[in-house]
């Protein structure tokens, strides 16, 4: 087996898909150029990796979540920098990147979000009008780059200013109370996106989740953990 330990993420060089890194529970970074045949591990064995980005328009600049706290390497994963600041003991559950700016990051967090606009030196609480929830999953317009989406536990949260401020989105209206366990935006459409539920299967919205609708008929009803 080419891993060794839980694969738990997965990440595609936008610009060269034939490379891709997976992050692992108990041993760290693998990554292949060669897409998928051989694998490698990374020097730098980071515990219990959860979330691995990309940063568009400068792939050598890849994020991790390690242990709730996030790492940066600006050469493609060969070294890796703490780059976290936090003043506080909060705990990262998953990373976003401006797709046009790739020194503004988000961090979302189990009471609510972290963003740096510099990259890795200074991080603020960006989360007005979220109430401290849990954040599970970060979105970025890729088109309009300050339309950012953000799901917690049960609800869909949008900001049009960069993250600085949110307001609560209609909820996918037939499991009110589901945990939304991934959303995804068209690279293409900044409107349309796919959201997984708890128990409930795969949903769409063309209008940034004004109002929701159930695809994917044959899938599975619980537990779609990724979409791509």
């Amino acid at each position: 087996a080419p891993f060794a330990g839980t694969l738990q993420c997965l990440a595609m060089d936008p610009d060269r898909p034939e490379t891709l890194y997976a992050g692992t529970a108990a041993h760290g970074l693998y990554k292949t150029v060669d897409g998928g045949n051989t694998w490698f591990a990374l020097p730098e064995a980071l515990p219990n990796v959860t979330a691995i980005v990309i940063a568009p328009r400068a792939t050598s600049t890849v994020y991790v979540l390690s242990e709730g706290k996030v790492l940066k390497s600006v050469n493609a994963g060969l070294h890796w920098q703490y780059a976290d600041s936090y003043r506080d003991d909060a705990v990262g559950q998953c990373l976003a990147v401006n797709p046009k700016d790739s020194q503004l990051v988000y961090v979302g967090l189990k009471d609510g979000m972290h963003r740096s606009d510099d990259g890795r030196q200074t991080w603020v609480r960006s989360e007005a009008g979220l109430d401290k929830a849990s954040v599970r999953v970060i979105s970025v317009d890729p088109l309009k780059p300050n339309v950012v989406y953000a799901s917690t536990d049960t609800s869909l949260f949008v900001s049009t200013d960069s993250g600085h401020s949110w307001e609560q989105r209609s909820p996918i209206m037939a499991y009110t109370e589901a945990t939304i366990l991934a959303l995804n935006s068209d690279p293409k459409n900044g409107q349309m996106f796919y959201a997984s539920v708890a128990g409930g299967g795969l949903y769409k919205t063309h209008d940034g989740g004004e109002k929701w609708e159930h695809v994917g008929k044959n899938l599975p009803a619980s537990w779609i953990t990724a979409i791509a």
